[in-house]
């Protein structure tokens, strides 16, 4: 039997701290995207940041590191938006009985944890991005080449991970178009 949720419990299971307590690292590091993103920010980092960081003079590799940071900045800040306007959506379709119903079987928390990750994720980017440019007047080469490769793997992380955004949008459009109080029953 599933325990009742009262709205004052659910508001605070709810935030970020209590579905990352609920589902844990799990959800984060043993799947796919996270193995993924570490695969390609290696090879970008040992195919092309080092080699360019070796063959061209430190100016040039600081310049590209500079321009990773500005872009990724500008890029990230976008995305963050966008998964703050979906989240909107999605509540926006979830009003009413609908959000009741998912309350009360817990798939409300199911469905908003990966938009918080997400949100999480793009601002943790977003900030590798930001600190990204002035590290380059700070660090060496060599360390630099190591907060591109931090930037790029929380980049397509949250990239992969937005993506993922796409089903739990459906799921919830589709548990609004099941719940639909307009919808007749002569069907």
């Amino acid at each position: 039997m599933k325990p009742t949720v009262r709205a004052s419990d659910t508001v605070d299971d709810l935030t970020f701290p209590s579905l990352f307590k609920l589902y844990g690292w799990r959800e984060l590091v043993f799947t796919p995207k996270f193995f993924i993103s570490l695969l390609l920010a290696a090879c970008v980092k040992y195919f092309y940041l080092c080699p360019l960081a070796k063959e061209t003079k430190p100016d040039n590799f600081i310049n590209v590191a500079q321009y990773i940071g500005n872009t990724g900045a500008q890029i990230c800040g976008t995305l963050l938006g966008i998964v703050i306007a979906g989240l909107a959506i999605i509540t926006a379709l979830a009003a009413g009985k609908l959000l009741n119903i998912l309350l009360k079987d817990n798939i409300l928390h199911q469905l908003l944890f990966p938009f918080w990750l997400c949100a999480i994720l793009w601002g943790i980017t977003l900030g590798s991005c930001m600190l990204l440019y002035p590290a380059t007047t700070l660090y060496s080469v060599y360390s630099l080449t190591w907060a591109c490769f931090g930037v790029i793997f929380f980049f397509v992380y949250s990239t992969m991970a937005t993506i993922g955004l796409v089903g739990n949008s459906i799921q919830i459009a589709l548990l609004a178009a099941e719940y639909d109080p307009n919808q007749s029953s002569d069907n």
